[in-house]
């Protein structure tokens, strides 16, 4: 079995890439992070998921990377599970436009699917999503630190944030990487292709509340695996592990720019106009899935 854990960028990945998706019995986990031919499989499956064809001389390899980790992963009984954030987003796409719309990453993994042949299963794909106001605060604080490095000429700060935010809100049929913020369309573009059964959103707002140990019974579930039990040894009474946190987050709808040069506020205005723009869709999302977020 294969799934992909493609993002969203700021959805809690970090801690569920170091805490909860390792702890899996049954998983054979691969990031960027785990070893030097994962970095390089990763780089080349952003490539393809963000631009297609053009990045044709490193398809082969990339195809050629996911058999042999499938075939290492069933020899042993696994199932393969692939994360990286920027398989659905780029890191900065969000305010510059560049890279591809859902459906576009829908249909280039489903066509990587079908290069894989039947050795990749019923593929499965976990996509985590944050309400759109925090999450929008939240890119922006992330983003400062190396847009601000190649670009003198951008004032990170507060009304650079406003513009932003209103130029994306006034945008009537936002499409690209912008898309992915109405959860329906991304529900739709990834149920089509892979079927519902097949598709788990997990909620920032949902994995915040969860533990290492509750979050990895979640995930377990969607894959059909055993939920983890604690290692030998283990006293009772232990801590089920860490939860989630955010280090540029102040409370209060404040998060410090990674720049290292001010915050961003998410005013009460902007986030109830942020809100009334992806009503719509968060609706769309809710009858789908049941999930409903704030």
């Amino acid at each position: 079995m294969l799934c992909f854990h493609i993002g969203l960028p700021k959805t809690a990945t970090t801690f569920l890439q170091r805490h909860v998706l390792p702890t899996i019995a049954g998983v054979d986990f691969a990031h960027k992070g785990a070893d030097r031919g994962a970095r390089r499989m990763m780089r080349r499956l952003r490539a393809h998921c963000q631009r297609g064809r053009r990045a044709a001389d490193a398809y082969p390899q990339l195809v050629a990377q996911l058999r042999a980790r499938l075939d290492a992963a069933a020899a042993a009984d696994s199932c393969l599970l692939v994360s990286d954030e920027n398989i659905s987003m780029l890191v900065h796409g969000i305010w510059t436009g560049e890279g591809a719309c859902p459906g576009a990453v829908a249909a280039r993994l489903q066509g990587l699917a079908a290069a894989l042949g039947p050795r990749a299963g019923a593929v499965r794909i976990i996509i985590g999503i944050r309400a759109q106001a925090p999450w929008l605060a939240s890119r922006y604080a992330e983003s400062a630190k190396v847009t601000a490095a190649a670009r003198a000429d951008i004032v990170f700060g507060q009304p650079d944030f406003e513009r932003r935010v209103n130029a994306l809100l006034e945008d009537p049929a936002p499409g690209g990487p912008r898309g992915w913020l109405d959860y329906a369309h991304v529900y739709d573009s990834f149920a089509d292709r892979f079927g519902r059964a097949n598709l788990l959103f997990l909620p920032l707002e949902a994995v915040a509340e969860m533990n290492t140990a509750a979050g990895a019974a979640h995930v377990a579930a969607f894959l059909g695996l055993s939920a983890p039990q604690a290692p030998p040894g283990t006293p009772p009474g232990t801590a089920p592990g860490p939860r989630p946190s955010n280090a540029l987050a102040q409370g209060a709808g404040r998060w410090r720019l990674k720049s290292g040069h001010g915050l961003v506020e998410l005013t009460p205005a902007l986030e109830a106009a942020v809100a009334a723009r992806f009503a719509a869709a968060n609706a769309g999302l809710r009858d789908r899935t049941g999930l409903a977020l704030p």
